[in-house]
């Protein structure tokens, strides 16, 4: 009984939950830089993010860096477990403070796009990424409610 109990408590403990507390609209600054170490700043980083325990939805990510901006297409995932499905594929992963998604855009060039969200002091770190074969735009930033 005592082993049986140890099982449940190691079980449990191993069991996520959908970081529901990064759900909200998010506004902040960051940086731009490219694999020759261009950069420019970011004057605008704005997020609208729902998370519940069964799905994870980009409702709109806008990036305003110099002459850049940036759009992400609205975009809902499932979410299994710990890990994000987009049409029955696994595209991402999440963990207590940090959400992680990666999907390959275009494989004929190798275009991808990388997001990376982690919850540190109440502050939403963002690492955005666009890239392909010849190289990559990374859009990194603070981002507070």
């Amino acid at each position: 009984m005592k082993h049986l109990a140890r099982l449940a408590l190691l079980l449990g403990s191993s069991v996520f939950a959908a970081p529901t507390d990064l759900s909200g609209h998010w506004t902040g600054t960051g940086t731009a830089r490219d694999a020759s170490d261009w950069t420019t700043p970011c004057t605008s980083i704005s997020l609208d993010l729902d998370v519940t325990e069964q799905s994870v939805s980009i409702r709109a990510l806008e990036e305003t860096c110099g002459l850049l901006e940036a759009r992400w297409t609205p975009v809902t995932m499932e979410l299994r477990g710990s890990d994000f499905f987009s049409e029955g594929k696994k595209v991402g992963h999440f963990t207590e403070n940090r959400l992680y998604v990666f999907a390959n855009t275009n494989p004929r060039d190798g275009s991808y796009v990388e997001l990376s969200l982690e919850l540190v002091d109440g502050k939403l770190q963002i690492i955005d990424t666009i890239g392909n074969r010849q190289g990559a735009l990374v859009v990194s930033g603070e981002l507070r409610r």
